[in-house]
């Protein structure tokens, strides 16, 4: 039997269920299946007969023959989050709980074990085994482009369970950048390697919330400090289209008003299947729901990459490459999704994914060509906002300007 071994940079935290175990970081059950995915894809789904393991085990499916095996590398970083027992709930929790993305664990768990967490080790050895020497060649090819698509565990979009491949058979292989559009850089800070950590993590969700939700930072008083207007909305707005966030204000608050051309557009970048309203909508619950789908992920994917201590390039675009979620895209498009608040529960509303979205489009126009700054002050309707605030001044504009240096940088 042939085999080929690549050892892999772990760069960012993977969610794991196995996380107090010295041995957790990626699953071959995982891996496997993505990789075969992908190896399909690349080929036009014209995969050589003698390649597909003809294994009589359920669930094999077109499964490719061979054989991985996975090893961590170099002792665990302490990035796993403090487990508590809630005394109120009786139920297990990780702490903090404000570590962006970080969703598995909501509501706490009754058993301990159930929670899972994060692991980080400095790499992992793969090993890939087979008796057909072509596919180990095809392998030896796409394995590592395969990694700069691709990252593992819960909340893999966000940028968890990232890897890159160092070296083939013990010889050094510089990994090539993911065929991503967008970059920027990013210096982590933090006393320890759990706060910088969550401070990359941060960097992220900051971005995300400016491209899909906006940002409405309150005090305690729950009076507004910070208020940064969706970038999606104002492309919605220069297409001539409602905000999906103003038609259900209107059909939920205002007898039923509605425009004429509402659509969907903040779920485009992932279907937020329940979402908390604020103090004036009486912390009323939204859910959402669709027929003909389960759930959409965002087809927007974040790879951060570390390329020196506490220096990170986080790359991100459309994944291209990604048969799931180019069918995952194609879905949602056709879906209807219902929507419903848990204080007016005998109305429902219908609404369309906007029709011929284009994420790259979208994209485009959010990072090329606004100035963000004018940004900023075109929606601050309740004279807050400043360019001194510590979101925008420590997150927001440095990660713009990175953004835009690195595409004249191209």
């Amino acid at each position: 039997m042939h085999q080929v071994t690549f050892t892999l940079q772990q760069n960012t935290p993977i969610i794991h269920f196995l996380h107090d175990q010295p041995i957790a970081t990626l699953r071959a059950t995982e891996l496997k299946p993505a990789f075969d995915k992908w190896l399909a894809h690349k080929l036009n789904g014209k995969v050589p007969e003698h390649w597909i393991s003809h294994s009589n085990e359920v669930g094999k499916g077109n499964a490719l023959d061979y054989k991985v095996s996975i090893t961590p590398i170099g002792g665990s970083q302490s990035v796993a989050l403090p487990m508590e027992k809630n005394a109120k709930s009786d139920k297990w929790e990780t702490k903090p709980l404000n570590f962006p993305h970080l969703l598995a664990n909501m509501g706490g768990k009754h058993k301990k074990e159930e929670l899972k967490n994060l692991v980080m080790h400095k790499g992992a050895v793969v090993t890939i085994r087979s008796w057909h020497n072509e596919l180990l060649e095809t392998i030896k090819t796409e394995f590592p482009i395969f990694l700069t698509q691709y990252n593992f565990g819960n909340r893999s979009s966000k940028g968890f369970g990232s890897f890159i491949c160092t070296e083939i058979n013990g010889i050094k292989s510089k990994y090539q950048n993911p065929a991503l559009k967008y970059v920027f850089d990013w210096n982590c800070k933090g006393k320890n390697d759990i706060e910088k950590q969550k401070n990359l993590f941060e960097a992220i969700n900051w971005l995300y919330k400016c491209l899909r939700s906006g940002i409405n930072q309150v005090n305690r008083d729950d009076v507004t400090e910070f208020y940064f207007k969706s970038l999606m909305f104002a492309f919605a707005k220069q297409k001539g289209d409602a905000w999906d966030k103003r038609s259900i204000k209107s059909y939920f608050y205002k007898d039923g008003e509605m425009p004429s051309n509402k659509y969907d557009y903040r779920d485009w970048l992932g279907l937020s299947t329940e979402e908390s309203w604020g103090k004036k909508y009486k912390y009323a619950m939204l859910k959402k729901s669709s027929n003909e789908i389960e759930r959409f992920a965002s087809p927007l994917f974040f790879k951060p990459i570390s390329v020196g201590e506490n220096k990170y390039k986080i790359y991100f675009g459309v994944q291209d490459n990604n048969s799931e979620y180019l069918e995952s895209i194609a879905g949602f498009a056709t879906a209807k999704i219902n929507v419903q608040f848990s204080n007016n529960k005998d109305n429902s509303l219908n609404l369309t994914p906007a029709p011929e979205f284009q994420l790259i489009e979208f994209l485009k126009y959010a990072l090329e060509e606004v100035d963000i700054e004018e940004h900023l002050f075109a929606y601050d309707n309740k004279n807050v906002n400043t360019t001194t605030y510590w979101v925008y001044r420590d997150f927001i504009k440095p990660i713009f300007q990175s953004i835009s240096n690195n595409l004249e940088n191209e």
